[in-house]
């Protein structure tokens, strides 16, 4: 497989490399790093009501909220979801205000669910995306040589009685990167936010096939897309 690679990936691949840097990083000392996010949690939401119902405030510390917080499952936060949905912009569940409603696909227990997210949430997602493409880039370091034939969907956003957006996750997250990363696609965007998801499929499958000589990797965001 010969192909001459473009400027502009390799342009990209040299600007995720930081990514991979801060990934092992933050991986050397996971105890660490999940107790030092676990407090900035608490004191970022420690104002919202549904942890001041147990009694706690932006000064918990990790103990006390390990004491006085029970194990929270879908069913205790939903009133506040729909709250949410409904427009009500208290500080529900966090002390950051709500910009979007991220829509699950319900396959795991057969019902939609919604959760609420933040725009320090998005910028967090957006970030983990970066880091896996370079975690990517360094299994396959001839990524910036060749192309991913990548069967992505993204579905259109709808807006809730309150006014919000919700939408898939993958929706949310991809689109904001959509412009950057289909460089190294066999598919153009227009393929990826096509309304026909069979015709899509049929487009993502033309692409590749027209570029075979540059496929060096094949993915898909759910793995049973290929069963």
């Amino acid at each position: 497989m010969t192909v001459e690679s473009t400027e502009d990936n390799i342009d990209l691949m040299e600007s995720e490399r930081p990514g991979l840097e801060d990934w092992e990083k933050a991986t050397k000392n996971p105890k660490v790093e999940q107790e030092r996010l676990l407090e900035y949690i608490l004191k970022k939401n420690g104002s919202s009501h549904y942890l001041q119902q147990f009694g706690l405030n932006e000064t918990a510390d990790i103990h006390t909220f390990r004491e006085l917080v029970p194990v929270c499952k879908y069913e205790n936060i939903l009133p506040y979801i729909e709250r949410i949905v409904q427009g009500d912009k208290a500080p529900l569940l966090s002390g950051d205000p709500v910009v979007e409603l991220f829509r699950s696909s319900g396959t795991s227990g057969g019902h939609l669910k919604r959760y609420p997210i933040t725009e320090e949430d998005i910028t967090l997602r957006v970030r983990f995306q970066e880091i896996t493409r370079s975690i990517f880039n360094g299994v396959l370091p001839k990524q910036e040589k060749g192309k991913t034939m990548f069967f992505m969907h993204l579905l259109p956003a709808q807006k809730t009685s309150g006014g919000l957006l919700q939408l898939p996750t993958t929706t949310s997250v991809f689109q904001r990167e959509l412009s950057k990363a289909v460089l190294q696609f066999t598919s153009p965007k227009e393929v990826i936010l096509a309304s026909n998801f069979k015709e899509a499929t049929y487009c993502h499958l033309l692409c590749g096939l027209l570029q075979r000589d540059q496929v060096i990797s094949i993915r898909t965001v759910f793995a049973s897309f290929f069963l």
